[in-house]
């Protein structure tokens, strides 16, 4: 009897992956039989390759069919055998057959008989069955089957090979244009960087410098986070934090963002609501806003004339809320009168590395990766990005965003949200900006204290310090209990003595109710949960984004004075905490900001890069000759004090003295000594103290041109006037 082959499958190819699966022959005999039944098998079956000889239901061995034909040829063999039991005949011929589970693979089984002898290679194979049972393969159709499966493999092998060559041309050139766009902010950055090294630039000319310094750092940044943020989505790593967020607040500050771009082309940049909406959904704001940034920015660079609408709709329209107890989807359309898109070249727009056309590429920029993160990044929010277009009309970019369960929330009519657009639109630039707050900042490093104090203070706050979350707590506990209370407090999170997760822990516990910031390098979702869960309302990220800081102290002190205190009583521990405003986007790590190659390279010639070190600044050579003149005053101290550290294996405060060195050179622009004492933080955070001592002393190798330097700076700039 013969086993079927499976059905071909739907491309057309048969399932066939292991030996068992072939046609089989259930060619069974038993020992004792004489042997002319198994001449009589053969001649009734011409196709039967051999018979299985079993004694006792076990294997006893194989007659192959060429090897039996071939004995009865032979002088007095058909009158001396025939009529004796097949297990005379079995020990003459072939004992010892090849034998497979039938599970194994095509390829292991035809391996397998291609090994055996010469004379026994196209023999055929004993296949065991899952119950016990034995069938017979035709070597013949093995081979068959495994030219075949290879035929298959270098097809598919063929197709990926032509599929990676496309993906490789796709990628060389996303890396030429990716080389051209940043080079061109470099060439910027360095070209001002230069200029500001003249003694002999005027005051305006040195903040002309340094504005397009930072405009085209921050372009720069924007694209090395797009490559990130692909690069995490296709590791599936990008995470999204679903909160509540206000849609007019959210929309509002991303077209205040734009419209100064807008005007430089005399575009017109509006919002319209197609439809009622809810006052707040459930989702996450910062990845909308980076949809709304990137679409809005593109339709504002191809949009030569007519202008650039966001219209906001609810997808399926409710007349309550109540109802939509699993929310529905919000739908933003990007509207633009710009160039349009061909038909054709639509399927390329949401390829990673890919454009339009290499026309639209050379005229107007761009990484060819912001609407694939873009649609990706939507479909993670619950819902997706489609576009419709027309050359030389213009483009809709349709963005669908789920809104989450809408229980007990307030649904807003359209007149109310025209009217409240039309308020909200005139913002407040970052030199237009007040603060009108009392704020305690609680930071370890002394630069870092002076750095935050000085930009608080140019907007009006009123700043007190406190170098440890010890003393932290307490001043902010004591002012409470004066009437004299912090609007807002900055708390560091690696502080000695008690750090800023237990400062915070501790003052929520007793009742304190009134906002605190995190202030730390690390924006990982697992870190910005563990600031939350300590009681921290919001999170300001290192480097200090002195946009996004004001606003969230803004932000954060009118939201605390809008609300009545609650009884200390009945007030539970972190009660503000309960309703935080938003994190703020930082660094994706603890890793000083280091420019292109220092991470791999810590022994550039230059120790201090003033261009760098003046950004963090916000460009003001004062602070600049502050920060400098503490760190070469405490940086001898901390060095020693390391070294005693390793001596006396206290490796705890070696690592806040190493978090506190890194954030200090990463202010003056010491990317060495930043990069090396991140290693050695690093190190010690996962506990390997392997290079503690090697790394503590290339430290100190770069401590001494790092001082250097930054001695030499003091001296040139020691009649310049700030900026």
């Amino acid at each position: 009897m013969k086993r079927e082959p499976d059905p071909p499958s739907a491309t057309g190819t048969h399932r066939i992956p292991t030996a068992g699966q072939l046609t089989c022959h259930a060619a069974v005999i038993d020992s004792q039989v004489r042997t002319s039944s198994v001449a009589e098998r053969f001649e009734q079956q011409p196709a039967l390759p051999g018979v299985i000889v079993l004694a006792g239901g076990k294997l006893l061995g194989l007659i192959p069919r060429a090897r039996f034909l071939e004995r009865l040829s032979h002088k007095f063999w058909p009158e001396l055998f025939l009529p004796r039991p097949v297990s005379q005949v079995t020990e003459v011929l072939r004992p010892d057959p090849l034998q497979v589970n039938e599970d194994c693979s095509i390829a292991e089984a035809s391996h397998l008989a291609m090994q055996r002898p010469g004379d026994a290679v196209f023999e055929p194979i004993v296949v065991h069955r899952r119950d016990g049972s034995f069938e017979l393969l035709d070597v013949h159709t093995l081979m068959v089957e495994q030219t075949r499966l290879l035929e298959i493999f270098n097809q598919q092998a063929q197709t990926e090979r032509v599929t990676a060559e496309a993906a490789n041309e796709s990628k060389s050139r996303f890396l030429a244009n990716m080389s051209h766009e940043i080079r061109t902010p470099l060439t910027a950055i360095i070209g001002f960087g230069e200029e500001l090294l003249d003694p002999a630039l005027s005051a305006t000319q040195r903040s002309e410098s340094v504005d397009l310094i930072v405009r085209n750092g921050k372009h720069l940044l924007e694209l090395v986070n797009e490559i990130l943020d692909l690069s995490k989505i296709e590791a599936g790593r990008l995470d999204v934090e679903l909160v509540p967020v206000s849609v007019r607040e959210m929309v509002n500050d991303v077209i205040a963002a734009l419209r100064i771009r807008a005007k430089e082309k005399h575009l017109d940049l509006r919002v319209d609501y197609a439809t009622a909406i809810p006052d707040r959904i459930r989702t996450d704001p910062t990845r909308i806003r980076q949809i709304l940034m990137n679409l809005l920015g593109n339709a504002l660079k191809f949009t030569e004339a007519g202008s650039v609408t966001v219209t906001i709709r609810m997808k399926q329209q409710v007349e309550s809320l109540q109802l939509a107890t699993e929310g529905t989807l919000l739908d933003f359309d990007v509207t633009d009168t710009g160039i349009g898109i061909a038909e054709r070249d639509i399927s390329k727009l949401f390829q990673p590395f890919t454009q339009a056309d290499v026309t639209t590429t050379r005229r107007f920029g761009g990484t060819g990766l912001g609407l694939t993160i873009s649609r990706r990044l939507a479909e993670l929010l619950g819902g997706g990005l489609t576009v419709r277009s027309e050359v030389g009309v213009g483009s809709t970019f349709t963005v669908s965003i789920a809104t989450g369960p809408l229980l007990d929330v307030r649904l807003l009519d359209q007149r109310t949200l025209l009217q409240s657009e039309a308020r909200t639109l005139t913002v407040l630039q970052p030199e237009q900006q007040t603060l009108t707050a009392r704020v305690l900042l609680v930071d370890d490093a002394p630069d870092n204290r002076l750095l935050v104090s000085r930009i608080l203070q140019k907007y009006g706050a009123i700043v007190e310090t406190a170098e440890n979350g010890r003393d932290g707590a307490d001043k902010a506990w004591l002012a409470r209990a004066e009437g004299q209370p912090f609007d807002v407090v900055l708390m560091d999170m690696q502080m000695p003595v008690l750090d800023g997760f237990g400062a915070t822990r501790e003052l929520r516990s007793r009742g304190y109710e009134l906002p605190i910031v995190a202030l730390t390098a690390n924006a990982q979702p697992v870190d910005l949960q563990r600031c939350q869960d300590a009681g921290c309302d919001a999170h300001a990220a290192k480097p200090i984004d002195r946009v996004a800081l004001l606003r969230t102290i803004n932000e954060l002190t009118q939201r605390a004075t809008s609300a009545p205190l609650a009884d200390e009583t009945e007030s539970p521990p972190g009660s503000v905490a309960a309703q935080s405003a938003e994190p703020l986007v930082g660094a994706e790590s603890e890793k000083p900001d280091v420019e292109d190659g220092d991470e791999e390279d810590t022994t550039s010639s230059a120790a201090v890069d003033r261009t760098k070190a003046l950004h963090r600044m916000g460009g003001s050579i004062d602070l600049v000759r502050e920060v400098a003149g503490l760190v070469i005053e405490l940086l001898p101290a901390w060095l020693a004090e390391m070294e005693r550290n390793l001596q006396t294996g206290d490796f705890t405060n070696l690592k806040r003295l190493a978090h506190t060195l890194k954030t200090s050179a990463d202010n003056v622009g010491a990317s060495a000594l930043a990069e090396t004492a991140w290693q050695l933080e690093s190190h010690l955070r996962e506990s390997r103290i392997d290079k503690v001592e090697q790394l503590l002393q290339l430290l100190t190798q770069h401590a001494a041109p790092t001082l250097s330097e930054l001695e030499e700076w003091l001296a040139e700039t020691a009649g310049a006037v700030g900026l």
